[in-house]
């Protein structure tokens, strides 16, 4: 069960990384258009320094809400010839809070995530329900007095703490800070970076023991829709590109 919610986890990582700006976004194109489906291409530099597609997608549908109500990943990993495709589906509450959500790989079932809120509104417990429909991690979300995420602490079906992950902000309260420790080894540490708009222009991926690994570079359109990805090496070598596009309502 341990190795099946890894390749969930690095699923999520994956599928993921850019969903920090879809929030972010979200407020700056209400009155402009209202995105209905958001569609993520990944390419690598070819032999002739063309970019070649990786056959990888990433397809996010969104109600007029604003709120991703589906997400669709087709992946290859050229290594083994595998095709794996991951489907989320999510459920929001009466308020507009996300209820829960419905993991499927290659269409089968894989997990259900419940979210639970306090009376003001702050998410503060995901439980996790296994493939084998009963109760495994269970996710406890520590804020801020602003309502800021600043922990989460990922425990086991027998109560023990499995790995937790801590975040810091800066002073406008954009996301600068992310590290995770799993059973006591410190496993990742992500740092961020914007421009005057807020918007993110770079991440870096660093170790657990602080070894840079790669840098994301990102790029807007003209309405602050994020339509670029570039992925480096440590050494520089551009490494794979991420094409946003869009649909609307």
């Amino acid at each position: 069960m341990i190795e099946e919610r890894h390749f969930v986890v690095n699923m999520l990582l994956l599928i993921f990384s850019l969903i920090f700006f879809i929030d972010a976004t979200e407020a700056r194109i209400q009155g402009v258009k209202q995105i209905k489906k958001q569609i993520e291409t990944g390419f690598i530099p070819g032999a002739d320094g063309k970019l070649v597609s990786d056959n990888s997608e990433i397809e996010k549908l969104f109600d007029e809400k604003g709120n991703i109500i589906q997400e669709k990943n087709t992946r290859i990993w050229p290594e083994d010839g595998r095709t794996m495709k991951y489907r989320r589906e999510n459920f929001f509450n009466s308020n507009n809070q996300l209820d829960s959500s419905v993991i499927y790989n290659n269409d089968k079932y894989s997990l259900k995530l419940i979210h639970k809120y306090d009376q003001s509104g702050k998410l503060t417990e995901i439980q996790e329900i296994n493939v084998e429909y009963k109760p495994g991690f269970l996710t406890k979300v520590f804020n801020d007095s602003l309502g800021y995420k600043i922990k989460e602490e990922l425990y086991d079906k027998n109560n023990k703490l499995y790995n937790f992950k801590v975040y810091a902000y800066d002073k406008k309260k954009n996301l600068k800070d992310e590290s995770g420790t799993e059973q006591g080894t410190k496993r990742y540490h992500w740092t961020y970076k914007y421009n005057k708009k807020n918007l993110l222009t770079e991440r870096k991926d660093f170790s657990g023991q602080e070894v840079l690994l790669r840098k994301h570079k990102y790029e807007y359109d003209k309405e602050d829709r994020l339509v670029r990805e570039n992925i480096y090496s440590a050494n520089g070598t551009l490494e794979r590109v991420v094409k946003v596009r869009y649909e609307f309502y």
